[in-house]
């Protein structure tokens, strides 16, 4: 409910009224917080000493969804109709979900020195990766982005307060709920987390030529990991 009925409905209210002159860079914001994270959020989770399993368990729930209803989402609150085509959507899923999947599969079940070390290796190295994938978002908008950098100050705003709504909700329903700490933490990474690589490559074909859309969510990531960050900073000081 948080990710995909109250999130959007909360982020068309913030966009209508902080980005309502930027048509473009709105609904890069709206598709920015509609699709929950498919990747580093577990990481986050794990870094803050959250629940990883149940959050991981999440990620194949969070990815169907927001395939299904992202393309709702952009024409109910824009009238965008075009989004993507079937082999893009395939393409997409095979290569952030069940290629990856595959691997891990495999490894997993390699025993042996070599196959530990590169195991050990992969799991203490998940920043390295996430910074690597955020470096890759931005170099695929760089020559936009080196013209166009004020647009990140122009979704500064509206993403903090995208942010403080939703840790806000969190917070209290798990105080009503009576949730586990590890389990508050697992919550509020699952609903803070945002920015899809699938979004991205939606943008690319609904913003083919208004470059505006995706290149805000190219520069997202670059508020939402500060905010992240200082999150699992709360949550290991206490």
């Amino acid at each position: 409910m948080l990710n995909f009925i109250i999130g959007p409905l909360v982020a068309y209210g913030i966009g209508r009224i902080l980005l309502d002159k930027e048509p473009f860079i709105f609904l890069g914001f709206l598709m920015l917080v509609v699709t929950p994270c498919t990747d580093w959020y577990l990481l986050f989770t794990k870094l803050a000493k959250g629940n990883v399993p149940l959050a991981a368990s999440l990620l194949p729930v969070n990815l169907l969804l927001q395939i299904a209803l992202l393309p709702f989402y952009l024409y109910l609150f824009s009238g965008v109709k075009r989004t993507f085509s079937i082999s893009m959507l395939l393409e997409s899923v095979f290569y952030m979900f069940l290629l990856p999947f595959l691997l891990a599969i495999i490894i997993k079940r390699r025993k042996g020195r070599g196959v530990q070390k590169w195991r050990a290796f992969f799991t203490s190295s998940g920043m390295l990766f996430l910074s690597l994938a955020v470096m890759m978002m931005l170099a695929s908008e760089g020559s936009y982005l080196s013209r166009h950098f004020s647009v990140l100050y122009v979704l500064l705003l509206p993403l903090l307060v995208f942010f403080i709504i939703t840790f806000l909700a969190v917070f209290l329903i798990s105080k009503v709920l009576r949730f586990k700490t590890c389990d508050v933490i697992s919550l509020h990474f699952i609903t803070l987390a945002r920015n899809s690589p699938l979004a991205l490559a939606m943008a690319t074909i609904a913003f083919e030529k208004q470059p505006e859309g995706s290149l805000a969510l190219g520069l997202g990531p670059l508020i939402e990991l500060l905010l992240l960050a200082f999150i699992v900073y709360l949550f290991l000081c206490n």
